[in-house]
């Protein structure tokens, strides 16, 4: 009964869109086992003019900053719990109705948990997609990336209209 309970609570909060999440991180699951599977290590694919496929693993954070010092994969991993720990929190006080609050907060989630789940496995995260113009390359991402520098940008937006 009391589970029960707690099940009905979780739809009438943010927990409610948990399933986004859920469906970034399978996406950039996914995404990297077909990069893995038909790519070599460091393999580079001419796409568009502005975009290749790549094979990257970047063992340190983004841009592959920290990349030289082991030590630092644990932290990160540990910092992505820890993200992701708040961002449930926040989740379960907010109601359900409050979509695009939700949304930012489950793809955050879901990026950061999609590159742990590989820091985790292989320590380093996978990478995949180079934009690049005029012999200018932007560090390799994600769906991963993505998804939490959509899902950020989304609430840092929020923020400044005044969104709880």
């Amino acid at each position: 009964m009391r589970l029960l309970a707690l099940l009905k609570r979780g739809e009438a909060t943010g927990l409610r869109w948990l399933w986004v999440a859920l469906l970034v991180g399978l996406l950039d699951h996914f995404s990297k086992q077909w990069i893995v599977q038909h790519f070599m290590l460091d393999e580079v694919r001419y796409c568009l003019p502005w975009l290749n496929w790549v094979h990257v693993q970047n063992p340190g954070a983004a841009f592959s900053l920290l990349a030289n010092d082991p030590a630092w994969h644990w932290l990160l991993a540990a910092a992505a719990v820890l993200v992701c720990g708040v961002l449930l929190v926040n989740l379960a006080r907010q109601s359900a109705s409050q979509r695009s609050l939700n949304l930012a907060y489950t793809w955050v989630i879901g990026g950061a948990l999609g590159n742990l789940s590989d820091r985790l496995q292989t320590g380093a995260v996978i990478d995949f997609i180079d934009l690049h113009l005029a012999g200018w390359h932007w560090p390799a991402f994600n769906v991963a990336d993505s998804a939490i520098c959509l899902g950020c940008a989304w609430l840092l937006w929020l923020s400044f209209q005044g969104a709880e």
